[in-house]
């Protein structure tokens, strides 16, 4: 009895598979062979993929927990130059001790007449980096995760939904 050689061909919703005797190195008879048809991994009434909803609140948490660790980056790094008071690192509510030290947008408007002192000035930089991107649409709020694969291919998704949705509009109206 000679070798038998599996092969098998995946798709995205089945698999193929054959079955086949060899003799003297070449496969010379099929044994068996079939497939398997899987149902599709979309929304029952939507032809999204299923995943599309934890790839989107994956993306969500990534955004807001790199905006979470900018913040307390630079709020270590304002208290090392004595921009911030010390107690702000150990303090389970840091935005009191924040407003305390004054409005940010009020300290901005200040800083254009008169000098700022260094906790005014700490208060106002940490308002930016946090505030960052405050305006901005979509695409440029997720611009610093520009290269994540999975942020290009939810951008280019949302692309596709919007370039379908205006061919069945042209379609409607003819």
């Amino acid at each position: 009895m000679g070798k038998k050689i599996l092969g098998l061909d995946l798709g995205s919703n089945s698999i193929g598979w054959a079955l086949l005797a060899e003799e003297d190195g070449k496969p010379n008879r099929i044994i068996n062979i079939g497939s398997r048809i899987f149902i599709k991994a979309v929304e029952e009434k939507t032809p999204t993929p299923k995943n599309v909803k934890r790839r989107n609140a994956r993306l969500t948490r990534r955004v807001l927990q790199r905006r979470a660790r900018r913040k307390q980056r630079m709020l270590k790094f304002l208290v090392s130059l004595k921009l911030l008071p010390d107690d702000l690192q150990s303090s389970l509510t840091p935005e009191i001790h924040l407003n305390a030290i004054g409005d940010p947008y009020l300290c901005r408007t200040k800083a254009l007449d008169e000098p700022l002192t260094a906790y005014e000035l700490g208060r106002v930089l940490l308002h930016l980096v946090q505030r960052r991107g405050f305006l901005s649409n979509r695409k440029t709020l997720l611009g610093d995760m520009a290269d994540d694969p999975d942020v290009l291919a939810v951008l280019a998704e949302q692309e596709d939904r919007k370039q379908q949705h205006r061919t069945r509009q042209r379609r409607n109206r003819v």
